[in-house]
């Protein structure tokens, strides 16, 4: 597929007779978006003239969508373009071509079966910028909603991205948290208490939803709730502590 930059100023031109096309007229136009001019809206597709088969070197890829970013990549900002190709019965890919210096940048892969490329696929994607760095939520229409962080780090290894990076929904926190014991050698004040848990990666700064809530867990002035009397109320303090253990899923 070829990737053309061009913007007009006037109207489509459906005309069959090309004499009658205007400079500043179009015939039809993909892969294109509005851009604000003033008082009006003009039609601008991708920034470069290329072929995506020629920048990948592979002429059995299918080219699902290209959109131009900004690049923030070994911390100088570029002029890119964002690819999503398929393979068919191999690989779902997305890729980062400089625009700038040329250099193409293999950002996530991922294997697909082979209803997955039907005569509708295409990616359908916004960008927004946040910090300075460009951020593509994108969807295929199969899969939920992903996105991806437009910066490429040094040193750079192919597929970097991994499936966790793209998620934009949190999964949820699906294991079991059991109760151990209720004993002494604690501070804790009567009355019922829950527990619920979640995961996070400090490093990539995610979490998981919360869990479910556990069953209620009674907490009495004595630790043996079949003690004679035991009480509990509004701010009585017991000499119990709560232990559970908490199973994660993978």
């Amino acid at each position: 597929m070829k990737l053309t930059r061009n913007s007009w100023d006037a109207g489509r031109n459906t005309d069959a007779n090309p004499s009658v096309i205007q400079p500043n007229q179009y015939t039809a136009g993909y892969n294109f978006e509005l851009v604000a001019g003033g008082e009006y809206f003009a039609a601008q597709n991708l920034n470069g003239t290329t072929e995506v088969q020629t920048i990948l070197n592979d002429n059995t890829v299918v080219e699902l969508g290209t959109f131009p970013n900004r690049y923030i990549i070994d911390d100088v900002e570029y002029k890119c373009l964002t690819i999503f190709t398929a393979t068919p019965n191999d690989k779902f890919k997305i890729w980062c071509y400089n625009t700038e210096t040329t250099d193409l940048y293999e950002l996530y892969e991922e294997s697909i079966d082979a209803d997955y490329l039907t005569d509708n696929r295409i990616i359908s994607a916004r960008s927004y910028a946040e910090n300075g760095v460009d951020f593509i939520y994108f969807t295929d229409f199969k899969n939920p909603l992903r996105f991806i962080k437009c910066q490429i780090d040094f040193p750079y290894s192919a597929n970097f991205l991994t499936e966790y990076d793209l998620a934009l929904l949190r999964l949820g926190a699906n294991g079991s948290i059991a109760l151990a014991t209720v004993g002494s050698g604690g501070s804790l004040l009567t009355g019922t208490y829950q527990f619920a848990y979640r995961c996070l990666d400090p490093f990539n700064k995610k979490f998981t939803k919360w869990s479910s809530l556990t069953n209620p867990i009674h907490v009495y002035t004595s630790a043996s709730a079949t003690s004679d009397p035991v009480y509990a109320g509004i701010g009585l303090l017991s000499n119990n502590k709560i232990q559970i253990s908490v199973t994660p899923t993978d």
